[in-house]
């Protein structure tokens, strides 16, 4: 899976507010981990 494909499935996963706080903190942490490989730290 490519980096900018799994970006935008987790920005769509976090625009969708999911019921489970769970699921939600682990896209945030998927996001963070993707960042982190393509070397796009802030």
């Amino acid at each position: 899976m490519t980096t900018t494909l799994c970006e935008s499935l987790i920005m769509e996963l976090v625009q969708q507010k999911p019921s489970y706080d769970y699921w939600l903190a682990k896209g945030i942490l998927l996001l963070g981990d993707n960042f982190h490989s393509s070397k796009r730290l802030f």
